[in-house]
């Protein structure tokens, strides 16, 4: 009942606030063919990053499935034709230890005199969580334990790993972040923890979990590679502790534990850094691309080095740490989910992972009851990556492109999808900040005039939607909640929601109103 009280009062405040007359309409012409800056763009784009330890909160197992979880993914399938890839790993990758007598699929352990985080013991029952979602999984390995307690865990999660997933097994991944084992965890001693010491022991660790693969799971045996370096930072200098270093100093040198697709971690800020903002960090184009550039230098270098493997953003979300209450769990973050989704796409980078961890702010999901804060819910999160899906669509050779709109500042964005039939879809966003609480506001609109390459057509309107940058519940995407009470996180149409409208266009200019902190979705019929 307070779900729909939500939605009633959602309604309410959407019909109730006054929109102040729009700004003289931004004129913009889109061509019949993908501009050349158009990309192709895998169905796959918007994938996820689970916590290593959590898997089992998210996923459930054979026996009980996390059903709500994976109504979220079937969801993403629906209108992309494709499960997200699913990496597991993270912090709790490097700080996982194996129990062989142990039922329990995970248990945190105390933290030990002298250790930063909390260490996990896994037990054999973790791994029949990967064999719950029908996904293509990027399976975490510990580096971090230099001992035999570590080589141990390498093999025995190595062997359960592979037994688990056979096929949708895609990737292995050795370790998280290995340029912070020194500086923030703890883990290795500053003077030997060099680019060099930590390639030579990623080849060692990665050429044992190729022995245990040919042991344990023969015929995965070829098909069996590497996700990585997995690095935080973005260090382009060849000496240096990044991800230029490690391949310059040669972690895809041998042939028996090949890298087949680059990673790299990206955060658009921290929680409570100063300066942090849902309008100067996240709803802001501007910001995004800033945010992404150095990714694309990396890129950009490999490649002139000769390393041309898909590049991704392996591990990625709002703030690190976990976010920030009141920021990363916002409508407002989801807007940004959207554009920061669809801008990577639009530049080429292959595939963005939103990592997902119990109780985290940034999270797009609680997969299960968390302590009092109340039953699983889907968060605002989710709701950003289902319109970015769906305006990626299911056509494995659409392409998108992003839209420069001329005297922008910085709080809008556009994107075009190019399909079989020419211009397919139009994504625009409108990312100035309206903040329901604020009673002194006006939410103002902006207007664009497209004109389109056909004339008369039919389309469809599906606005992202909810009472301000602010709110935390209440959202609809072309009317659809996707709500955990509603309909255990499978679309639910609201019914007071206006969310979803279809129109003829007159001619080929097509008219269209996008309130403040709002994303709208244009199909061509």
């Amino acid at each position: 009942m307070a779900v729909l009280t939500s939605f009633a009062v959602y309604t309410s405040l959407l019909f109730s606030i006054a929109l102040a007359a729009p700004a003289p309409a931004k004129h913009i012409s889109l061509p019949r063919q993908p501009p050349s800056s158009a990309v192709v763009v895998p169905k796959d784009l918007v994938s996820l990053s689970i916590e290593f330890k959590r898997l089992p909160k998210y996923a459930g197992d054979t026996k009980s499935p996390n059903t709500f979880s994976l109504n979220l993914l079937n969801n993403l399938k629906q209108v992309t034709g494709v499960f997200p890839v699913c990496r597991v790993g993270g912090n709790s990758q490097d700080d996982a230890i194996y129990n062989a007598t142990q039922s329990d699929p995970e248990v945190d352990l105390p933290i030990p005199p002298g250790y930063i985080r909390q260490p996990a013991s896994i037990g054999a029952s973790f791994f029949d969580s990967y064999r719950v979602w029908p996904a293509k999984f990027i399976a975490g390995i510990d580096l971090a334990r230099n001992d035999s307690i570590g080589v141990e865990s390498v093999n025995k999660f190595t062997e359960l790993s592979c037994k688990a997933l056979g096929k949708n097994l895609f990737m292995w991944e050795s370790g998280n972040e290995p340029d912070q084992y020194a500086s923030n965890w703890g883990r290795r001693d500053p003077t030997f923890w060099t680019i060099e010491n930590y390639v030579a022991q990623w080849k060692n660790y990665s050429s044992k979990v190729q022995d245990q693969v040919a042991k344990s799971c023969p015929q995965l045996r070829k098909s069996s590679s590497f996700f990585g370096p997995s690095m935080a930072g973005i260090n382009s200098d060849p000496d240096g502790f990044g991800p230029v270093g490690a391949f310059v100093h040669g972690i895809d040198s041998n042939p028996k534990t090949p890298i087949q697709q680059i990673s790299t971690h990206n955060y658009a800020g921290g929680a409570g850094l100063p300066g942090v903002s849902l309008q100067a960090t996240l709803m802001n184009h501007t910001a995004i691309m800033n945010n992404i550039q150095g990714h694309l230098n990396i890129r950009s270098i490999l490649a002139s080095d000769g390393f041309k493997m898909p590049f991704t953003i392996g591990e990625t979300n709002s703030l690190f740490g976990g976010g920030a209450s009141g920021t990363s769990n916002t409508y407002g973050a989801g807007l940004w989910t959207a554009d920061y989704s669809l801008w990577i796409g639009s530049v080429g980078i292959q595939r963005v992972q939103f990592h997902q961890s119990y109780g985290a702010a940034y999270s797009a999901w609680n997969p299960v009851e968390i302590g009092s804060s109340g039953p699983p819910a889907t968060l605002a999160p989710y709701y950003g990556k289902i319109f970015a899906a769906k305006f990626i669509g299911s056509d494995s050779n659409a392409k998108i492109a992003n839209i420069p709109i001329a005297g922008t500042d910085g709080l809008e964005s556009m994107y075009a999808a190019y399909g079989r039939s020419g211009l397919e879809r139009i994504a625009i966003l409108n990312l100035k900040l309206y903040n329901s609480t604020d009673s002194t506001s006006t939410r103002d609109s902006r207007t664009y005039s497209v004109q389109l390459p056909q004339s008369n057509s039919n389309v469809r309107l599906e606005r992202l939607q909810a009472a301000g940058a602010d709110v935390t519940s209440g959202i609809t995407f072309g009317g659809y909640s996707y709500d955990y009470a509603l309909g255990n996180g499978k679309p639910v149409k609201v019914k007071s929601s206006n969310g979803v409208t279809t129109q003829k266009v007159k001619g080929s200019a097509l008219s269209v109103t996008v309130a403040d902190s709002e994303a709208l979705l244009v199909t061509i019929l």
